[in-house]
């Protein structure tokens, strides 16, 4: 398009100069066949050169902006082919980023399909460890049987251990208390020994009183004096014997307290204890009921397959190596209410073969356990004759 612009002005430019270039040899043509007088002739000449010269500039304005549009357009036309350049370079980045995308899309598929393949080792690992997991558990469950029969005696012994230490601490405050009473006793008899010495220093200085007039006024404030000593002693020992009364009984009832807190604890530790054995009994014993269960489940579904097999008429011209996936239902009484092809072996002969084995081999053996039993209800197998 700004091609055609730019042609389009040239031949305006080219159209404007040859018009030019007519006009004036029209004028140069009319002026050499109409001769005028001397002073109209250089009249007229003046106009017509002047007249000439205007047209020229007019020419050379257009010629300029002529050449400015086309110099605008070149601009356009080199600015455009630029944008188409920056253009065509994204759409390669583009291409680049899309390509690179599409190899990493591959990577990862292969990333997926080597992992897929770690999955299906890491089933058949996690399978196997749960078949020696059953047999752990069993073995778990003798253990724990031994552990609890073990707890019972250790807890035994320790109620009777606990049941004399309490006697014998109950043994041991009674002496201590037998102690202080006896200790008691002893500074009492002392405390009269010391009261019938001071009785008897009292008669003599009576008699002494009797002796000496003069020195009686103060032998009987010194008496007065040691009596009230004497009084405050016995305060003091009153006070010293109430106070050891009731620092006592703080410590038999404080005694008392912990006996009681120390009962309670063993109480409770002895609760949580049987708590937590009786709770992990019941995890292994349903563990052992589950594996039981199971164990029963695997012997009868073996004994299915096995009769099915039996019971199974080979088609003519059937090729070796086949095999689907059956689901039965099975009754309470062995008989089969439907059986079902859930996984062609891609024949249709060797599917309708098994599902007519399944019907002749009724009625199956089923567990007289209720649950086990529940298992067949409706029960999925692998059919492939030997």
């Amino acid at each position: 398009m700004n091609n055609q612009r730019s042609l389009n002005i040239r031949a305006g430019i080219y159209t404007l100069l040859f018009f030019l270039v007519a006009a004036g040899i029209s004028i140069f043509s009319f002026n050499n066949h109409h001769p005028t007088p001397l002073a109209n002739a250089s009249s007229e000449e003046v106009n017509i050169v002047q007249a000439t010269v205007v047209d020229e500039a007019a020419v050379l304005a257009e010629m300029a902006r002529l050449q400015e549009m086309e110099d605008a357009a070149r601009e356009a036309e080199q600015a455009r082919q630029q944008q188409v350049d920056e253009q065509l370079a994204e759409t390669q980045k583009q291409a680049e980023a899309e390509k690179q995308r599409l190899q990493q899309l591959e990577q990862d598929r292969q990333a997926a399909v080597v992992q897929a393949e770690k999955d299906k080792q890491v089933a058949a690992e996690r399978a196997a460890a749960e078949q020696e997991k059953i047999k752990q558990l069993e073995a778990n469950r003798k253990v724990a049987e031994e552990k609890q029969l073990k707890a019972e005696e250790a807890r035994k012994v320790a109620t009777e251990k606990a049941h004399q230490e309490t006697e014998a601490r109950k043994l041991e405050e009674a002496k201590r208390l037998e102690a202080v009473a006896a200790k008691q006793k002893a500074a009492e008899d002392a405390r009269k020994v010391e009261e019938e010495k001071q009785r008897k220093a009292e008669d003599a200085r009576k008699a002494e009183e009797q002796k000496q007039q003069k020195a009686a006024e103060s032998r009987k404030a010194e008496e007065e004096k040691q009596r009230k000593a004497a009084e405050a002693r016995k305060a003091e020992e009153a006070k010293q014997r109430k106070a050891e009364a009731a620092r006592k009984a703080a410590e038999e009832k404080q005694r008392q307290a912990e006996i009681e807190r120390q009962k309670a604890i063993a109480a409770s530790e002895a609760a949580l204890a049987e708590q937590m054995m009786q709770q992990s009994i019941a995890a292994e014993q349903q563990a052992a009921e589950a594996a039981r269960i199971k164990g029963e489940v695997n012997t009868y579904s073996a004994r299915i397959q096995q009769r099915v097999r039996r019971y199974w008429n080979r088609p003519a011209n059937m090729d070796a190596g086949l095999a689907c996936t059956l689901k039965v239902a099975i009754l309470s009484n062995g008989d089969v209410q439907q059986a079902t092809v859930v996984k062609s072996s891609g024949n249709a002969i060797f599917d309708r073969s098994a599902v007519a084995a399944v019907h002749k081999a009724a009625p199956f053996p089923l567990p007289a356990d209720p649950k086990a039993a529940a298992e067949f209800r409706n029960f999925t197998f692998n059919f492939k004759p030997k």
